[in-house]
């Protein structure tokens, strides 16, 4: 199944850029030129991401739309992940957006390179058996090492989180390592357990029947 992705930005250049960048991973794509349409559109389908930029107006002359759209998605769709797009490359603002459930930023200009990046991060932690537990594991160590970083006047900001969103993968995979050998093991115990179902078909002493619905317990258990 397609990996479901809306894109939001009120710069009509910029959701084609973003649209064009991502034609090229397995993704459904769909747009929305502003909050209230972009609301609108996560009401009447579900998404696995949202890109969206923190900066659109929005009502009363909010110039913050993206966070009302993030808020929203929070309370009504908190199975929607979201990335928040931003201009003002400072710490403070990414840690907002992430302090508010953000999986992640992007602070403009970005490459598309880095774009992709970040989204195929995102559908390969939703591979995982527990990607909820995997996600938040993300965010959560991204939120604190960017509370403890001084890194809003270093010049060499982005390069430095993208080293530490690395590293956070590479620890991270230790767990999809450990999730495959779990799998390994059940489909390991599903074959034991065929094999002893079709001992019962055959002949068995009272001894041997019971031995082997203790095989077929004890295996589906553990399944």
């Amino acid at each position: 199944m397609d990996f479901k992705i809306l894109v939001v930005d009120d710069d009509d250049s910029i959701r084609d850029v973003i649209v064009a960048s991502l034609d090229q991973l397995p993704c459904e794509i769909s747009t929305a030129n502003s909050v209230l349409t972009a609301i609108e559109a996560i009401e009447n389908k579900e998404f696995d991401l949202v890109i969206t930029d923190k900066n659109m107006p929005h009502q009363d002359n909010e110039k913050e739309g993206g966070m009302a759209i993030l808020k929203h998605i929070k309370e009504n769709s908190p199975s929607t992940e979201m990335m928040v797009m931003t201009g003002f490359a400072t710490v403070e603002s990414a840690i907002e957006a992430l302090k508010l459930g953000a999986f992640d930023y992007l602070l403009k200009p970005f490459s598309v390179e880095y774009l992709i990046e970040k989204v195929k991060r995102l559908i390969e932690y939703r591979a995982f058996i527990n990607p909820q537990k995997i996600i938040q594991a993300y965010k959560t160590i991204q939120n604190q090492i960017l509370q403890l970083a001084d890194l809003k006047n270093d010049a060499q900001f982005e390069e430095r989180i993208r080293i530490i969103d690395q590293q956070i993968d590479y620890l991270l995979q230790f767990e999809k390592e450990s999730e495959q050998l779990l799998v390994e093991q059940r489909e390991a115990l599903a074959l034991v357990a065929q094999y002893a179902e079709q001992l019962q078909e055959n002949k068995l002493s009272s001894e041997q029947a019971e031995l082997v619905d203790n095989i077929i317990s004890q295996a589906n258990k553990r399944i």
